[in-house]
C-alpha cells in the first residue's frame, strides 16, 4: 500500500470510534522506497486534490521517514529537495504491515 493510498483510506464500520479516518499504521514490517522522481507540477496537483497534509506529516514522523513542516507552504514546491522528499514519502510502499481504525 502506497502512503498516498493510506492517506485516503477510511474505515467503513459503523462502530469505528475515530470516524474511520485516518487509519493508523501500527506496524510496517517491510517498506519499499519509491525509485521514481517527482515533479513540482505533479506534486502540486496531488497535494491539492488528494492529500490530507497533517496525516502525511504524522505518518512521515511516526516512522522517521522525513521531518515535514506542520503546515504546507506552496512556495516550497520551488525547492527541488522538498519536492523529492514529499514525493518519496507519498510513494513509499508498505508491503507488509498492519492498520487499525
Amino acid at each position: 500500500m502506497k502512503i498516498l493510498l493510506h492517506n485516503m483510506l477510511r474505515c467503513k464500520k459503523d462502530s469505528c470510534k475515530t470516524g474511520g479516518y485516518p487509519l493508523t499504521i501500527v506496524q510496517a514490517d517491510e517498506v519499499e522506497e519509491s525509485e521514481t522522481q517527482g515533479t513540482a507540477k505533479g506534486l502540486a496537483k496531488t497535494l491539492e486534490t488528494r492529500v490530507d497534509w497533517p496525516v502525511l506529516v504524522a505518518v512521515a514522523r511516526q516512522f522517521g521517514w522525513a521531518e515535514l513542516p506542520e503546515e504546507f507552504d506552496e512556495q516550497r514546491l520551488q525547492e527541488e529537495e522538498f519536492v523529492q522528499v514529499v514525493h518519496g514519502v507519498l510513494y513509499r510502499k508498505v508491503v507488509e504491515g498492519k492498520l487499525k481504525c
